[in-house]
């Protein structure tokens, strides 16, 4: 037969070879079912991003007209919503490994729809504070991303978080411009009024169409989970994060928090985010003063365009030619350039341009 003679030379391993060219193919992949999940969880946590987003541009113009507003408790109000974050992100990712990830996630959103309420109906600047406070303690940021890293395998973990990033890319681009166009229509109220719903349309998405993860780990994983360790050598990123029945050794959390590399990159978040947030108290109200609130929309849109747009070509650029440092260097000098300021209009421009420039060169880092 043809099939068994020796001279045809797909006579032996036809079935083989295809096997592993389909394999092959589907090596860092999702299934059609994993990539829905995901899909619907990025959603999820778009949905509130995009309700954050949409109020920041205008926060410290809404705050600003309240009853006792200072400039001190303007900065407060948008600030202390990443303090509460801060305080109970790590608990609250704790109690995911103990009760469940969506059931987290569930008490978190509601948190943020509450406190979303809370600042709506305020008429003091104090209830606004105190509805920051509140939307910031439903840290859930921790536990969407190990529900992600849960309903993913192994060698599709990095496509899984790339498209997180992108949904939590996409929200921010059209809640910073939609914010301030919403804003002058409807009012301020009115956006936190539509957080709430967001956040509460968020939950039963996450209820009904996120399935719940299924855990399946080798016994020698296992093995080595159960082993405290003094250096994070030989473990993976989950595998370093989540002990023993979701515990975190201390002598791991010792380990992490006294690795210079990983300070190092801690501390650029932060004073990227830090800036960020001063730029979102003081350019909103100093834009205003000159264009109008009704003309932030105009500034903003082509501002974040065209960072997202330099933050694809630099990254590619420092990735394939190896040019992180220039790249970096000359982000930072242009952000410094920019923020010269002699009272014209002009330099406003000119520094919110230069600082979302500077911002999307660092964002990939």
């Amino acid at each position: 037969m043809k099939h068994d003679s020796p001279s045809n030379p797909e006579a032996k391993k036809p079935r083989g070879i295809r096997r592993l060219s389909f394999r092959r193919k589907r090596i860092g992949h999702l299934s059609d079912r994993q990539s829905r999940a995901l899909t619907g969880l990025a959603m999820i946590y778009a949905l509130r991003m995009m309700g954050l987003y949409m109020i920041l541009p205008v926060l410290s113009l809404f705050a600003l007209s309240l009853k006792g507003a200072t400039p001190v408790l303007i900065g407060f109000a948008l600030g202390a919503y990443g303090l509460t974050q801060a305080i109970f992100q790590i608990p609250l990712g704790h109690l995911s490994d103990r009760i469940g990830r969506k059931g987290v996630i569930s008490i978190g959103l509601g948190l943020f729809a509450a406190g979303s309420l809370l600042a709506a109906f305020g008429q003091h600047i104090v209830w606004l504070i105190a509805g920051r406070i509140l939307q910031g303690s439903g840290a859930v940021a921790s536990s969407v991303v190990a529900l992600a890293a849960d309903l993913s395998p192994d060698h599709a973990r990095t496509q899984a978080m790339a498209r997180l990033g992108l949904w939590v890319g996409v929200s921010l681009a059209l809640g910073v411009v939609a914010g301030p166009v919403l804003a002058s229509t409807f009012g301020v109220p009115a956006l936190f009024i539509g957080t709430a719903i967001l956040s509460s349309i968020a939950i039963v998405y996450l209820q009904f169409l996120v399935p719940e993860p299924v855990h399946i780990s080798s016994p020698a994983k296992q093995d080595r989970l159960n082993k405290p360790s003094s250096s994070v050598k030989g473990l993976g990123p989950e595998e370093f994060l989540s002990g023993k029945k979701g515990q975190l050794h201390m002598i791991d959390l010792k380990a992490v928090l006294t690795q210079p590399t990983l300070f190092l990159l801690c501390a650029g978040i932060f004073l990227l985010h830090a800036t960020l947030t001063v730029i979102f108290v003081i350019m909103p109200i100093q834009l205003a003063a000159h264009v109008g609130q009704g003309m932030l929309s105009l500034i903003l849109a082509p501002t974040i365009a065209a960072g997202l747009a330099l933050m694809v070509m630099s990254a590619r650029m420092a990735d394939r030619h190896r040019r992180r440092r220039v790249i970096f260097l000359y982000g930072a000098l242009l952000f410094i350039a920019s923020w010269r300021h002699d009272g014209h209009a002009g330099n406003l421009y000119r520094a919110y341009g230069g600082s979302g420039f500077i911002h999307s060169q660092s964002q990939p880092a």
